[in-house]
């Protein structure tokens, strides 16, 4: 997979995350800016409603399957749930309010790995879902606070 796919992958994550369900409409994925005139690299990650918008981009279960994939595969995978993670937070931050999950200082992005494949093991329900609404759901479940 090129780097330019694994990077765009990345920054998509965190532009799924940035979207405010209460504040923002429907967005709508231009062609131009995420190459999506060329699907061909990113086949079997994209669902079928791409061009129309990001909320299906990449469901749960393609997301798993990059999570479980080879070593290139795992890195998009991490940098996703990174990019979630910290986009996330800054629609809390923006909107004055405490994530629904504990910090994640100290940990590796091979733990939120963990964390997400836990999550999406014990809930098949979620696989045609996007995969951000998932990777949020499993920090909520599994990083809480003591």
């Amino acid at each position: 997979m090129a780097q330019k796919t694994i990077l765009m992958i990345a920054l998509l994550g965190g532009f799924l995350a940035w979207h405010d369900p209460v504040n923002a409409q429907e967005p709508v994925v231009p062609c131009e800016l995420l190459d999506t005139c060329q699907q061909d690299e990113l086949q079997g990650l994209i669902a079928p409603s791409t061009l129309t918008s990001v909320r299906r981009f990449v469901t749960a279960a393609s997301l798993y399957d990059l999570c479980v994939g080879n070593d290139e595969e795992q890195a998009v995978c991490r940098f996703y749930i990174a990019g979630v993670h910290d986009s996330a937070e800054m629609v809390y931050w923006r909107n004055d309010q405490e994530p629904p999950w504990c910090p994640v200082d100290g940990f590796t992005s091979s733990t939120l790995q963990e964390v997400v494949l836990d999550y999406l093991d014990n809930h098949p329900e979620v696989d045609p879902l996007p995969a951000a609404h998932a990777v949020t759901q499993a920090f909520s479940e599994g990083l809480i606070c003591n």
